[in-house]
């Protein structure tokens, strides 16, 4: 039962967010459209790097974290076809994948890091 709290449950949470946020009809950010595009995207990848980190404490498996991430990316973006005024975008597809394969570089820089940084807070 703690497993299913402390592991599962922040992964079904996080899901549920990404996808209210994709029920809601974008809006902008900034009257730039540059800033605009790259606070979206800033966005997406923040949430799927989180998202793949919360993946990857369940399945120890860095590749089936990948997919899972990689189909409800896909899933995501079809349901975006159905909300009015959001359309699918496979660049953002792409980008959702991108961030999680980011999501494996932080995690491998974080468990390098991490006996380092423990080794010289004992000194």
């Amino acid at each position: 039962m703690k497993r299913l709290l402390t592991i599962y449950l922040p992964i079904f949470i996080w899901a549920g967010l990404i996808f209210l946020g994709s029920s809601t009809v974008g809006r902008s950010v900034s009257n730039v459209r540059l800033i605009d595009f790259l606070a979206h995207k800033f966005v997406h990848v923040t949430e799927y790097v989180i998202f793949y980190v919360l993946l990857q404490r369940s399945t120890k498996k860095w590749w089936l974290s990948l997919i899972i991430l990689g189909i409800f990316a896909i899933t995501d973006e079809i349901h975006q076809s159905f909300v009015p005024g959001r359309s699918p975008r496979i660049t953002d597809v792409l980008i959702d994948i991108s961030s999680g394969t980011l999501g494996i570089v932080i995690l491998n820089l974080w468990s390098k890091l991490l006996p380092k940084i423990r080794t010289k807070l004992k000194k």
